[in-house]
Parts: structure tokens; C-alpha cells; sequence
């Protein structure tokens, strides 16, 4: 969400992510059920085992939200793409990201 977004809305985001959040276990917990719902949902055409064996790439500690993580190789990529000229100090990214919204 972008800040104007939050600052105006921001019990509907916090419930957006307690959802998320919500969903991720559901995911991890039900395995099988999760995958038929995702075949069904995002019309995937793949056999059912294909499309759970994409759950042993994921753990929920990589679908957290916090603590942000990969922020320093994204800004490497930026500084070399040209987005930025230098990487951004704590203090810039402390502005760009608020954890205050997650459950």
C-alpha cells in the first residue's frame, strides 16, 4: 500500500494483512486443500502433485512480512540499474517502510 492508501484506510489495511496472514497458515497447514483451491481459483492447468511440490520451496518464514528482508540487494540492483545513485541510508529506509500496519 502506498502511504496516502494507509494513512486514510488504515484498519483496512491491517485487516488485509491479519488475511494474509491468516491465509499463509492456512497454506501451511492444509497443503493439499490449498493446492486444489489454488488449481481451481488461478485456473492452472498441472496436475495436482506438480503444483504441491511448490510447497517445499516455500516456508513461512520466507512469507513473512517482517523483518523486511532483501532490501540491500534491491538497493544494489537500483545503484546498479541506475535508480539511484548510491544505496539509501537506514534513516531513508526507515521512511519508506512501516511495520506498524502487520499483525
Amino acid at each position: 500500500a502506498n502511504a496516502d492508501f494507509a494513512s486514510k484506510h488504515p484498519e483496512t489495511l491491517k485487516a488485509f494483512l491479519r488475511a494474509h496472514r491468516k491465509a499463509v497458515d492456512f497454506m501451511f497447514e492444509n497443503p493439499k486443500e490449498a493446492t486444489k483451491i489454488w488449481i481451481k481459483r488461478a485456473d492452472l492447468k498441472m496436475p495436482e502433485e506438480t503444483v504441491l511440490k511448490t510447497w517445499e520451496f516455500y516456508n513461512r518464514a520466507a512469507m513473512e512480512a517482517k523483518p523486511f528482508k532483501g532490501i540491500e540487494k534491491s538497493m544494489e540492483d537500483a545503484v546498479e540499474f541506475k535508480f539511484l545513485k548510491r544505496p539509501l541510508g537506514k534513516a531513508d529506509v526507515a521512511k519508506l517502510f512501516d511495520a506498524s500496519y502487520l499483525p
